[in-house]
């Protein structure tokens, strides 16, 4: 039976965040499924997802049983989503799950077959500049690579027309997958194949200390990414 809104929710060791994030996904007054897919956990972090899956009907579970990357584990949420429209939501506390809501009926008012959730549309605090600036670059890089202005191409915001993402399909197995994504939409968008659109959101970045795993070496990864799918284009 189909639904308003699938949420994939890809975790990897986030026992410390996983229920309060669970927790704001299981309140949102929306019609949706909640998709968890353990990325090969050590923690408690199946365990958790496994209590909601118990409490709630519309949470279900899928496990690796060792870590495939965000890309696989988009691809497993994805290949049995039952929603119109599918969202990313990571399963710690940066993104704020009451955006999800505004977003939806943002892409609904406009008819977006796509939306990101843009950091840089409003201020947000923020722990290391260095990120920050490395974000808005690769940005800025993708957005020439296919001529389409994304403000914010790596956020963790986005939500698709199910139909136009499964078209598209997911190959990127790792993180490099918010890079296949944003070229691949971008390109559409660009050429007028699809309905791109942008919107604010609230964001609060972890610290390494609280387990933000991004590093500067990523950035690069992204940027040699964007530039495979461009020129597989």
């Amino acid at each position: 039976m189909p639904v308003e809104l699938s949420l994939a929710v890809c975790a990897f060791n986030e026992e410390k965040t996983l229920a309060a994030v669970l927790e704001a996904l299981c309140a949102l007054e929306i019609d949706r499924e909640i998709i968890v897919v353990d990325d090969g956990s050590e923690d408690e972090t199946h365990a958790i997802a496994r209590r909601f899956g118990d409490r709630h009907p519309f949470v279900r579970v899928a496990r690796h049983e060792t870590r495939l990357g965000k890309g696989a584990a988009l691809k497993t949420a994805l290949n049995c989503a039952a929603g119109i429209y599918f969202a990313v939501q990571d399963a710690d506390l940066e993104y704020d799950p009451r955006d999800i809501p505004r977003c939806l009926d943002e892409m609904k008012k406009r008819n977006l077959d796509v939306i990101f959730g843009s950091r840089f549309l409003k201020p947000n605090p923020t722990c290391y500049p260095l990120f920050l600036a490395g974000n808005k670059l690769v940005s800025l890089y993708i957005s020439r690579l296919v001529g389409l202005k994304i403000t914010d191409a790596y956020t963790g915001r986005k939500i698709f027309k199910t139909v136009s993402l499964r078209a598209a399909g997911i190959e990127s197995s790792g993180f490099e997958v918010e890079a296949e994504l944003a070229v691949k939409f971008g390109l559409k968008a660009a050429k007028g194949e699809l309905v791109y659109g942008e919107i604010p959101i609230d964001y609060r970045p972890r610290t390494v200390a609280e387990g933000k795993k991004i590093k500067i070496a990523d950035g690069l990864r992204a940027m040699a990414s964007a530039l495979y799918w461009r020129m597989k284009a």
